[in-house]
């Protein structure tokens, strides 16, 4: 198995050095399964099949194999999901590493992305002056993102800014007092048992405050009292769909044996130290990352 480690950045339009062999990439996707996408290509007269696990941070799992050129146009023609993604790829050298800017085509036009590819997640990168910012843990900047959402169905207000709205979630971050300090809960997702925070959709007439106690409830069997504001939010892709959840902190004074999804989901208690391990979201732990403020209040 091998893993992916990469991180990607917007690019300043018009700004990056053009590489004079640039190859025409065009790839379609066979599944859009965030946790095992599929994908077939072809470019430079040759035709690669990939599967890619989800992404932890800025690593993912990935299998590569080189297949016919006439099999995967095939793929292309045939099997793959629509739109087609289409992009010049340009190999650029800068700074002892090799970095691919994605010029994209057709129903993604005006998108342009920089990969760099790294040895390591912790491993410093000079960036070059034609980058404008990362959006490493942005699911909206994925190419299976893309094929499913092209970035010409984004809508735009009329200074040009973008309007693609995420769906929104609500959820906590459920913590209690003990004699020894504070202690947070996770629980982990239904299918891939990762550890997350309880959350889910706002439904119609809701606010997010009320969404974040119910989703408590049914996925971690908790009530309590949540504070009257966020304490931040981050976004994750839910089936190809990315979402932005708007965060709460929520004191358990109820912990039950049995809820809806007790057949589903583990919970757990942690010290505050231990969580951060835990965690594959980037955005996820950074929120977590920034709550010390709060936690030296409570145990105040």
């Amino acid at each position: 198995m091998g893993v992916e480690i990469e991180r990607k950045f917007l690019v300043k339009q018009g700004s990056w050095p053009r590489d004079p062999e640039a190859q025409h990439v065009r790839q379609g996707y066979l599944s859009l399964d965030p946790a095992r996408s599929v994908r077939v290509r072809v470019a430079g007269g040759r035709g690669k099949l990939t599967v890619k696990g989800e992404s932890r941070g800025a690593a993912r799992s990935e299998y590569e194999y080189t297949i016919p050129e006439a099999d995967a146009k095939q793929m292309l023609e045939r099997q793959a999901l629509r739109p087609v993604v289409e992009k010049i790829r340009h190999r650029i050298p800068h700074a002892g590493l090799i970095w691919e800017v994605d010029e994209f085509l057709a129903e993604n036009q005006g998108m342009v992305l920089a990969e760099v590819e790294l040895v390591r997640e912790d491993q410093a990168v000079e960036l070059p002056g034609w980058v404008e910012r990362e959006v490493t843990g942005d699911p909206r900047y994925f190419n299976v993102y893309l094929c499913r959402h092209p970035f010409n169905s984004w809508r735009r207000d009329q200074s040009g800014g973008i309007l693609h709205q995420p769906h929104p979630q609500a959820g906590t971050i459920p913590w209690r007092r003990t004699g020894k300090g504070v202690e947070l809960l996770l629980i982990t997702t239904r299918r891939q048992r990762r550890w997350t925070i309880p959350k889910g959709g706002v439904e119609e007439g809701e606010d997010a405050r009320t969404a974040a106690m119910r989703e408590s409830w049914e996925e971690a069997g908790i009530r309590g009292e949540s504070s009257v504001e966020l304490i931040g939010s981050y976004h994750y892709a839910k089936e190809g769909r990315l979402c932005h959840v708007e965060v709460f902190t929520m004191e358990v004074t109820e912990l039950a044996n049995q809820w809806p999804e007790v057949d589903c989901r583990s919970r757990q208690w942690l010290k505050p130290a231990e969580v951060l391990p835990l965690l594959e979201d980037r955005e996820l732990r950074d929120l977590f990352a920034r709550i010390g403020p709060f936690l030296k209040g409570a145990m105040g």
